[in-house]
């Protein structure tokens, strides 16, 4: 995804070019004193991100139940099932 930076009184200045920018596709850093402050991405973008960001969780749940020693007991499928949906990742039969 390309980037663009503006700084944060151009952002203010010019709040329509920046939603144009955006709804074309890129993504609008905006900078504050010289430092990135924050990002503005398309709906659609963010919405992927969150996607990923729970499936990744839910990655990481799992790599640490295979991870338990064989002592502690696994966790049923049932059980991986529930804590992934939880992190609102669905799995297919």
């Amino acid at each position: 995804m390309e980037m663009v930076t503006v700084s944060s009184d151009q952002f203010r200045q010019e709040w329509g070019k920046t939603v144009d920018v955006v709804l074309s596709g890129k993504a609008v850093m905006v900078e504050r004193y010289n430092r990135p402050a924050m990002v503005v991405l398309k709906c659609e973008y963010w919405e992927d991100i969150q996607v990923r960001l729970a499936m990744l969780d839910a990655i990481m749940e799992a790599d640490k139940v295979l991870a338990r020693p064989p002592d502690e007991g696994w966790v049923s499928n049932a059980e991986m099932r529930e804590r992934m949906e939880k992190r609102g990742v669905f799995m297919v039969d």
